[in-house]
């Protein structure tokens, strides 16, 4: 498949000059605003996955996104996208696609912008069909679970070539284990969601589901799908709303992920 793009438009040659981190899951003009104030690299918002409680409608995305400081990329995260919904993506003008799921042929040629192409490690047999795409500007390699919170087999990274584009590491990378995720895969990028959440009423998460959004809606259940789940975009039954980002929690990780170098 041969692209109308240029090069440059889509390829980073070499490693970027710091880590990169990638803020997955913005809903909210709250979450814009301290996504301008901490300043990430992207900042992804979930689309067309009613399955997720971060899914958002494109009109609602699109003025998010209008607010976004220009330093901050803008990413549609979908999962298995169709042509029409490619269009609307473009339409609204985002910096980039992140497509978790299928890419069908027709899909691939009716994008017009850099893809982030998201993988779990069940899939890495996919891995060397997709890195022959020129349109691919990166990779996004996650739990075999996505959506759960939780890590894989860091060793497994070994075996994907550096090819010049970006690679992110995702999958239950929190406050507790980033320095170590980018001192043993040395990622050029870090995406997390759940781990700068508000934390769901008795989480037991990172930090003992104490803190919570206020306002936020009521519990969800969750159904996950690993075939058909995407990174960020949490799977549940029941649908309220994401409990929104926590500025500390936000602000704790990106200086992390930014002061390494």
């Amino acid at each position: 498949m041969e692209s109308d793009l240029q090069q440059g438009d889509i390829k980073m040659c070499g490693k970027p000059k710091r880590t990169l981190i990638k803020i997955c899951g913005l809903t909210t003009g709250k979450d814009v605003e301290y996504a301008n104030t901490f300043l990430p690299d992207f900042a992804g918002f979930v689309l067309f996955f009613p399955k997720s409680k971060r899914n958002l409608e494109i009109s609602e995305a699109a003025k998010l996104k209008e607010k976004l400081d220009s330093r901050v990329k803008s990413v549609a995260v979908t999962v298995s996208p169709t042509v029409e919904q490619v269009g609307m993506i473009q339409k609204a003008g985002f910096d980039y696609i992140q497509i978790h799921g299928s890419l069908d042929p027709e899909v691939y040629e009716a994008v017009r912008l850099p893809v982030l192409r998201a993988f779990n490690v069940s899939d890495m047999d996919a891995f060397g069909e997709m890195s022959r795409l020129d349109k691919i500007a990166g990779y996004i390699f996650d739990s075999k679970n996505p959506g759960s919170g939780e890590t894989f087999d860091w060793s497994l990274m070994d075996q994907i070539p550096r090819d010049g584009r970006l690679l992110f590491l995702a999958g239950g990378i929190h406050e507790g284990n980033v320095r170590e995720a980018i001192a043993r895969v040395g990622p050029d990028g870090i995406d997390v969601s759940s781990a700068v959440e508000y934390e769901e009423p008795n989480s037991g998460g990172v930090n003992g589901g104490q803190s919570r959004h206020p306002g936020s809606g009521t519990d969800s259940v969750r159904d996950r799908d690993p075939d058909e789940s995407g990174r960020c975009a949490g799977e549940e039954k029941k649908i309220i709303k994401a409990r929104g980002k926590d500025p500390e929690k936000m602000k704790k990780i990106i200086r992390m992920v930014h002061d390494e170098q």
